[in-house]
């Protein structure tokens, strides 16, 4: 069954959606949609990958400039790839990854010498302890 994420990129307002479909063949299909004309390329370029392109981030085809194209560096599209594959060959589960909701990132507010980025919160936006949260320190201290 295909691995499908789905992101609203507030911080340049697109939305990108990929969906990764093990081929059964040791290939996974590679479908990226996108309101954004700098991801074009990448989807054009990115339509299978292999296992090895899902486990080493150094040589993978993913993170590869002339497969990027145009896209920027900061961009969640290649992430959410290694995602999506890693849903679909079993190494993150659908299940807890469909219960806990968004994946936020929240730069928005400083807590004085700190910005907040939350990486899991539940769908109702109640905390719990199973959030996970990391301090990022921005000051020159």
């Amino acid at each position: 069954m295909p691995s499908t994420i789905v992101s609203d990129m507030s911080i340049c307002d697109r939305k990108i959606k990929v969906t990764v479909t093990d081929n059964g063949d040791g290939t996974m299909a590679v479908d990226l949609e996108s309101d954004c004309q700098a991801l074009e390329g990448f989807s054009k370029n990115l339509k299978t990958i292999t296992m090895e392109d899902v486990v080493s981030f150094e040589t993978s085809r993913i993170n590869r400039e002339e497969v990027r194209g145009g896209m920027s560096m900061i961009c969640v599209a290649p992430i959410m790839v290694y995602q999506a594959a890693w849903m679909e060959c079993g190494m993150l589960s659908k299940r807890i990854f469909g219960k806990q909701g968004p994946i936020k990132i929240d730069m928005g507010e400083e807590r004085s010498l700190f910005r907040t980025i939350v990486l899991h919160s539940k769908p109702n936006g109640r905390r719990t302890e199973a959030d996970t949260e990391i301090y990022v320190d921005y000051s020159l201290n």
